[in-house]
């Protein structure tokens, strides 16, 4: 069974979008607040930012699960990741051309956290709508996809770090 699982190709295309996805969103998790630190010289504004980034996600958690039961699982994911991607690339951009203050910095952080908020609610309902209801295949696909998780919690940091 577990050969059979590491060929499903819904399986594989979530393991590969997880760990680019995740390792993104790590990477982001250091690099904000690294980046509002060296440029402002300030730890507090750093730490607005952090909380800009969590507040969103911790309180549109549970009513994005909203979202999911409409889109689905797949498709909330995709377009969360699809609009996060721009919104993130706003920030050097903006700063770059000179137009990107502390304030619109943290509207833009806010404004990704409330896009996390939907794809981690769509994360734990993904794969029984990919592989079916299945226990067991259900539970080996999470390890699979928890590794990738795991793998991208590890890497991103050390990758923005660099």
């Amino acid at each position: 069974m577990a050969g059979s699982l590491l060929r499903s190709r819904p399986l594989l295309a979530l393991f590969s979008a997880e760990v680019i996805s995740g390792a993104g969103s790590y990477m982001t998790y250091l690099a904000l607040p690294w980046f509002v630190l060296v440029t402002t010289g300030s730890a507090a504004r750093m730490g607005f930012v952090l909380a800009a980034e969590l507040v969103p996600v911790a309180v549109l958690g549970i009513p994005s699960g909203t979202l999911v039961t409409r889109l689905g699982a797949r498709r909330t994911m995709l377009w969360s990741d699809a609009l996060r991607l721009p919104v993130m690339t706003s920030v050097p951009l903006l700063y770059h051309a000179g137009m990107l203050s502390f304030g619109l910095l943290l509207c833009i952080v806010a404004l990704l956290g409330a896009l996390t908020g939907p794809y981690f609610s769509a994360q734990r309902l993904i794969l029984p709508e990919l592989l079916g209801e299945g226990e067991g295949l259900i539970a080996q696909a999470n390890s699979v996809v928890e590794g990738a998780q795991r793998l991208t919690a590890f890497v991103g940091p050390a990758v923005a770090a660099s």
